[in-house]
């Protein structure tokens, strides 16, 4: 078997880490000028939460975690929905 990495995912080099976290740094301090507060929630959620919602394409993108019943999709927003929901 050859060597990869999963499909959708790749790898950065050290040079490209460093870029992107300067511009992730300077996001985040315009945000928290503004009052902006950070949220982490989880990557993953119910696999019934998300397969079946987002039509056929969609489903494609929605990652099994073995036969846990979670997911994970290539978007993160339904964990942010569900922290606004649970107030």
């Amino acid at each position: 078997m050859k060597p990869s990495i999963p499909k959708g995912t790749r790898d950065f080099s050290s040079k490209e880490v460093a870029y992107r976290n300067y511009i992730t740094d300077t996001i985040k301090t315009t945000f928290e000028t503004f009052g902006f507060q950070p949220i982490e929630t989880p990557s993953f959620e119910h696999a019934a939460t998300l397969m079946g919602k987002y039509g056929e394409e969609g489903d494609r993108l929605i990652f099994k975690i073995l036969n846990s019943g979670l997911a994970a999709g290539c978007w993160l927003l339904a964990a942010g929905c569900w922290l606004l929901a649970a107030g």
